[in-house]
């Protein structure tokens, strides 16, 4: 009878130090612990791998850049919110009506086209035309419209002048 308990003992014992060391180890190099459970993340392609005493975060962005964060088992964690992908629209200005006496080139500043049309600023203010976004980050809108974060419609709706030039086919 003595023998079973020391054999059963000796079995808990390795288990629960094979539990501790696959912990440790999973924290030193950063990575989920080898007992885990996998669980996907609703609104993203973020999952959290879900070990006895660690919980692994493997946080995704739109770049497929994985970050991987590690918390102990009761601690309150969520993948952060990539701002930097965030271009929630607070306005577009032109800062050429905020200086007094403001002159530019007279030439037409192509700043934008699409399949149908072209589209140029009045002179050579283009650098002048900013989005800002609710992030604080300001923009050039030229560069907003090429990544797409903007739209000339958003450019009638915060009544920014600009000429529209249909192409020729």
């Amino acid at each position: 009878m003595k023998k079973i308990i020391k054999i059963t003992t000796v079995i808990i014992i390795a288990i629960v130090c094979s539990l501790f060391l696959d912990t440790f180890f999973a924290c030193i190099f950063n990575h989920s612990p080898l007992i885990h459970i996998k669980n996907k993340q609703s609104d993203s392609d973020s999952w959290v791998d879900k070990g006895l005493f660690v919980d692994t975060y493997y946080c995704t962005k739109e770049s497929d850049i994985i970050t991987v964060y590690q918390h102990l088992k009761g601690t309150k964690f969520e993948c952060p919110i990539d701002n930097e992908n965030t271009f929630e629209i607070k306005e577009i200005v032109d800062r050429t009506l905020e200086q007094e006496n403001f002159t530019c080139a007279q030439a037409l500043e192509k700043f934008y086209e699409d399949d149908n049309n072209e589209y140029y600023f009045s002179c050579i203010k283009g650098s002048y035309i900013v989005v800002v976004y609710t992030n604080g980050e300001e923009q050039p809108v030229s560069e907003a419209l090429k990544e797409g974060k903007i739209t000339i419609s958003d450019l009638d709706r915060f009544n920014i002048k600009y000429y529209k030039e249909n192409k020729v086919k």
